[in-house]
């Protein structure tokens, strides 16, 4: 058992090692990063700098980087770790729930070639998934054996969840109350008790700074007005416009690749509210225990993350739904023939993209932190000419990077000037932004690094006018950039130095 479940972890972590030199998504990986570099540093999150995530993805980037650093592969290789315990608590819990034979390694097997594929970088997100699945397994134990330690176990997912992602530790608190209620579990104080002593033990760190802590972690209100995204069929034609024009003209390796991509999208999620759905309501008329179980527990992580069901956010709900797909293909006719596409269909795809992306990820960006590969061209070019710009910068030098820029800090090894990690325009409030100017001046903060937006694909995105946002991005660059001069690149684009007796 435990050698199957070490060979698992150890293939798919193989299997996500492909993204370690990928650029991609760095600023989503930046979070936790620039937080424990902060730290690290001295400063203390929630009191020195903003931070509206719990402590967890901090506390676990802090320990992985006083052991290994943080230059490139490092915090990948942490992804990858975190991507191989997730499939060991997705196996754990289809060795529980489905039926023997090779269909009880399809949630593994669909985890493996997509879970992280649509953002394979190390992200708070994943952690919490992987705590998520956690959860889901203890939870599948507490169903089967109304015992204390399986209740005990249910309560530190929730805590471990709640300590890394507000959302998913109310994916777990509503998936407790379902078991308590809907399947009449007992041992509610062993429940209780544990996430109480757990969630003691995991935010114990932030114990000097939990005043400040509590107040950001809880002010949701802000990111939960502006990050409104119901699940739509609809989104699955804006995806599928990315890969508009890829014919076989574009060569095998771009069309076997983008097609792999599509379909898998549209299995994922254009079936997602047919297997949640359907699966409530037949496991409910069948009176499948487990079926019912899976059913409600992904019901209740669906709930609580309903204000971002796009088609990338979707895919860290991938544990619950796997299952659930792979418990209603167990009672189907034919299975072992969907099970035989199903596979065919995994691996060739898989292979299809590591392929593509082995043979077009070949455009290197060279940053203070180590060298990234990108598929585009222009974008290796424009990295290129930033890293020039930033050599006049020395490493640890205080700079303010934004609207949007924290892997700037990461990746060339610089000082964030002010308490927020980034200063987006419309998504901040005012108040932000004057604090920001006043602090450039006291500290005689001399640089300043803007990149201008993509207005279109930002305002497509959050439903605003392109115009709006480039009025609104414009006015804080001025804002900002009052008694600096441009010396790198443009006013869009560059490089800004205080200048002197300012």
């Amino acid at each position: 058992m435990k050698l199957r479940l070490l060979a698992l972890f150890f293939l798919n972590f193989l299997a996500t090692s492909e993204f370690w030199s990928l650029f991609v998504s760095v600023n989503d990986e930046a979070v936790c990063l620039l937080g424990a570099r902060r730290w690290l540093q001295g400063e203390w999150p929630y009191r020195d700098w903003v931070g509206h995530i719990p402590p967890g993805g901090y506390c676990l980037t802090l320990v992985w980087t006083c052991l290994f650093g943080s230059a490139s592969p490092a915090p990948r290789i942490l992804a990858s770790i975190i991507s191989g315990l997730t499939g060991v608590f997705l196996q754990l819990a289809a060795d529980r729930c489905l039926p023997a034979g090779r269909i009880r390694y399809l949630p593994w097997l669909l985890w493996t070639c997509a879970g992280i594929l649509d953002f394979p970088i190390l992200n708070y997100h994943w952690m919490a998934t992987c705590a998520v699945t956690f959860s889901l397994y203890q939870g599948l134990l507490w169903l089967q054996e109304d015992k204390n330690q399986h209740a005990a176990g249910l309560g530190a997912g929730l805590a471990l969840a709640g300590w890394l992602l507000q959302s998913e530790g109310l994916a777990v608190m509503l998936m407790s109350l379902a078991l308590i209620v809907r399947f009449q579990r007992r041992r509610v104080v062993a429940w209780f008790g544990s996430t109480f002593v757990c969630s003691l033990l995991l935010w114990l760190p932030i114990l000097p700074v939990a005043q400040d802590c509590l107040k950001q972690v809880l002010a949701v209100g802000g990111h939960m007005a502006f990050s409104r995204f119901p699940y739509s069929w609809g989104a699955l034609r804006e995806f599928s416009a990315h890969y508009e024009g890829v014919g076989w003209q574009s060569g095998v390796l771009p069309y076997a690749a983008a097609m792999s991509h599509l379909s898998l999208t549209y299995l994922r999620y254009g079936t997602f509210p047919l297997v949640l759905l359907g699966g409530l309501l037949y496991f409910e008329w069948k009176k499948d225990r487990n079926g019912q179980y899976l059913a409600w527990m992904l019901l209740a992580w669906t709930l609580a993350l309903s204000n971002r069901l796009t088609v990338q956010y979707l895919n860290f709900l991938t544990p619950g739904w796997a299952l659930l797909l792979a418990r209603g293909l167990s009672n189907g006719p034919a299975k072992v023939v969907w099970l035989a596409i199903l596979e065919t269909f995994l691996l060739l795809g898989w292979g299809a993209r590591l392929a593509f992306r082995q043979t077009y990820f070949v455009n290197p960006i060279s940053t203070r932190d180590g060298v990234y590969y990108s598929l585009d061209p222009g974008e290796a070019r424009a990295y290129a000419a930033l890293n020039s710009w930033l050599e006049a910068v020395p490493p640890q030098t205080p700079i303010l990077a934004f609207p949007n820029c924290p892997s700037i800090y990461v990746l060339f090894h610089l000082r964030n000037a002010i308490p927020e990690p980034i200063l987006v325009p419309l998504a901040y409030p005012a108040e932000s932004f004057a604090r920001a100017r006043s602090i450039l001046d006291h500290d005689k903060v001399e640089w300043i690094l803007y990149l201008g937006p993509d207005a279109p694909a930002i305002a497509s995105e959050f439903h605003i006018s392109p115009r709006q946002l480039e009025e609104s991005w414009e006015a804080a660059r001025q804002q900002m950039t009052a008694g600096y001069r441009l010396v790198k690149g443009q006013s869009n684009g560059g490089l800004y130095q205080r200048l002197p007796g300012r």
